[in-house]
């Protein structure tokens, strides 16, 4: 038996008792090796059965020690055929993603040994009558196989992360004043995955904000530190006097207190229009600094955007960030984001080209710091959460982030999409996508889809 820490993958080896032993055996040892650097290398825990089952009383064994441990998924490892019926009861035993994974057949003599194709042909075609949509992946161990195991536990992690999601709303409502586009229905949501939503007012979020103290002399770049931001750098900023930078990091201290008494995985904060109304400056910095720590904070009150935040970051293993398309280019394929300053600084290619600024639109916002850059290059991926007339739907497109054709304030993007970009803007209008954009690092298509099946979310790549 095997055993690596945190989250939980459960290994089964599966064939019939009649076909060769000692090569399912084989199969068995060379599969779970290959599973197990996996595992090590995504910080999983992984817990095998006790042993290869020779007979229907030792797989009924088998199911009950590995049930116990709650898994997040399972990995069936078909290494031969198998009795429908064998099948059928693991499948019944868990209730979390299930891959099919057949290896290879074995030959001699020129006789199949394991009949495993066939096999896993025959209880995939079983199963799905029988209304069980698992996954399923034929062939190895080898590359193929490894980089398959690994976008099913990307996604299988991606999941259990988000049906134990603690989600801080703060703010009424479910977006920016004259907004509309991100509403959704709140119960069905929690009836899919069972996100734990923690509502606070923004006069409780305001009364915090009053009371809390700067940090003790000696202590703010410590503090800020924590968050990936240069005090001294934000202290010299041209622009930012001490009012202004004792207002932003005393926002920070409350946004960062709000996490911690709850036990926060992330966040939405409504901030317009009431920041200003109330004499509080813009939480620019405070969500860029959440976004630098694994804590994943939309702005403007767009609770499935900060959702949609964290699936991608636990998809991609990097900051996500929020940003709205400006304008593109038909010719060249390229569309043009922005947004006013919250983005993490880890998506900047050199953290000393990060300007800290006063917010671009002081008619709108109370003044308060931005951390301004334009995003890195190199590969994208784009993933948004929606609700769509009352079913959620999970989108996803890629492209190329390149260096900008011209300047913007705050945080800009400028993406070569895979997708002709005229083709894929109207895409989004017509699907009725909310405007913001959930962009990360990374190419993360295939891992979207598994965990779009996983949630019982439609899919649509774009």
């Amino acid at each position: 038996m095997i055993v690596i820490r945190h989250s939980t993958v459960v290994f089964l080896t599966c064939s019939s008792y009649r076909v060769n032993r000692r090569a399912v055996i084989s199969l068995h040892r060379e599969a779970l090796s290959q599973l197990s650097n996996l595992c090590e290398n995504m910080d999983l825990e992984l817990i095998s059965a006790p042993k290869v089952a020779s007979s229907d009383k030792e797989m009924t064994q088998n199911l009950d020690f590995l049930a116990r441990r709650h898994p997040m998924c399972l990995i069936l490892h078909y290494a031969g055929w198998t009795e429908d019926e064998t099948v059928l009861k693991i499948i019944c035993s868990f209730d979390c993603p299930l891959i099919l994974w057949a290896t290879r057949d074995i030959f001699k003599d020129g006789i199949s040994q394991l009949v495993s194709h066939v096999g896993y042909m025959e209880a995939a075609s079983f199963l799905k009558q029988s209304g069980h949509d698992v996954f399923r992946f034929y062939g190895g161990p080898d590359e193929s196989s490894a980089a398959a195991l690994r976008c099913f536990l990307t996604a299988s992690r991606t999941f259990h992360a988000l049906k134990n999601l603690k989600f801080g709303w703060i703010g009424q409502g479910y977006g920016a004043r004259g907004i509309l586009d991100s509403s959704f229905d709140e119960l069905l949501l929690q009836e899919k995955l069972g996100i734990e939503f923690h509502r606070i007012s923004l006069e409780e979020f305001f009364s915090l904000y009053r009371k809390t103290p700067l940090c003790e002399e000696g202590q703010e770049e410590k503090f800020c530190s924590k968050f990936g931001l240069n005090t001294p750098k934000i202290r010299a900023a041209k622009g930012i006097d001490a009012p202004v930078a004792d207002d932003s990091l005393r926002l920070l201290r409350s946004l960062s207190q709000i996490v911690d008494d709850y036990h926060l995985d992330a966040l939405s904060l409504r901030c317009f229009p009431e920041f200003k109304e109330n004499g509080v400056p813009t939480p620019c910095l405070a969500i860029s600094a959440m976004n630098n720590v694994g804590i994943p904070a939309s702005c403007e009150g767009d609770v499935l955007a900060g959702i949609s935040m964290f699936i991608l970051s636990r998809l991609s293993n990097s900051p996500s960030t929020m940003m709205d398309i400006f304008s593109y280019d038909e010719r060249q394929s390229t569309m043009d984001l922005f947004h006013c300053g919250c983005a993490p600084a880890s998506l900047v290619t050199d953290t000393n080209t990060v300007v800290y600024k006063t917010h671009c639109k002081p008619q709108v916002h109370r003044a308060g710091i931005t951390v301004e850059f334009p995003v890195k290059e190199g590969e994208v991926s784009f993933v948004k959460l929606d609700s769509i007339q009352g079913r959620f739907s999970l989108y996803s497109f890629s492209g190329k982030s390149i260096a900008p054709s011209s300047f913007l304030r705050g945080n800009q993007a400028t993406i070569r999409t895979k997708t002709p970009v005229k083709t894929l803007i109207e895409q989004l209008i017509d699907e009725g996508v909310s405007h913001h954009m959930i962009m990360s690092m990374g190419t993360v298509g295939k891992e979207a889809k598994f965990l779009a099946q996983m949630a019982g979310f439609r899919f649509i790549s774009m």
